[in-house]
């Protein structure tokens, strides 16, 4: 019976751990254009690669501040289960900027964070996490 309480408790405890929406979620287009109409609000990031080297600086200060990001793969415009396809799909005009985190609310966009500007390392971890301070609710 212990053994059943215990499994129970862990199996809550995971739930809810698993549906804690934190750092990068990659999202297909029709997501991105909820948050361009300003049906969702939240953080935004388009990137063409994966692997860009700013990721695990983004994931950490996620990590730290307990915020999730919407990204968006311009080679997987279906989202992380959808197809890879040769040419780019990207036609967002507000969000014209790869590589750059923005914040929208309400259908409006704030300056963005280029990632890309920062050294790796301190310094740009530094800056995505006031980026999100300033935007965070």
């Amino acid at each position: 019976m212990k053994k059943m309480i215990f499994a129970l408790f862990l199996i809550i405890a995971l739930a809810a751990c698993g549906s804690n929406e934190t750092g990068l979620k990659q999202v297909d287009n029709e997501t991105v254009q909820k948050l361009v109409e300003g049906e969702e609000n939240g953080f935004f990031l388009a990137v063409s690669n994966k692997d860009e080297d700013f990721i695990p600086y983004l994931e950490d200060a996620l990590e730290e501040k307990k915020v999730k990001v919407n990204y968006y793969v311009t080679f997987q415009p279906d989202g992380e289960e959808g197809e890879i396809v040769d040419t780019p799909v990207y036609d967002f005009d507000d969000l014209d900027k790869k590589n750059h985190l923005y914040y929208i609310e309400d259908g409006k966009v704030s300056d963005p964070l280029r990632l890309t500007s920062y050294d790796e390392g301190t310094e740009l971890s530094l800056r995505i996490q006031e980026f999100i301070e300033v935007h965070q609710k």
